[in-house]
């Protein structure tokens, strides 16, 4: 079953339509992180050895 988790997820994502002109780049980028947060729970990873907090890009992109 292990080695035909890639493939599932795959198969999975053909189903769905990631056109540009469906999903924005803001929409996947909320997709992206929230795959990133979903996978570092299954593996026992903390949140923050793959993802930044949204509140800490936000005050780093205002900082002049």
């Amino acid at each position: 079953v292990k080695n035909d988790l890639l493939f599932m997820l795959v198969d999975k994502f053909t189903e769905i339509d990631l056109n540009p002109n469906v999903v924005s780049n803001h929409e996947m980028g909320y997709i992206f992180e929230e795959l990133l947060r979903r996978f570092s729970e299954m593996s026992n990873e903390t949140a923050g050895e793959h993802y930044t907090p949204r509140e800490v890009i936000r005050l780093g992109s205002t900082q002049k």
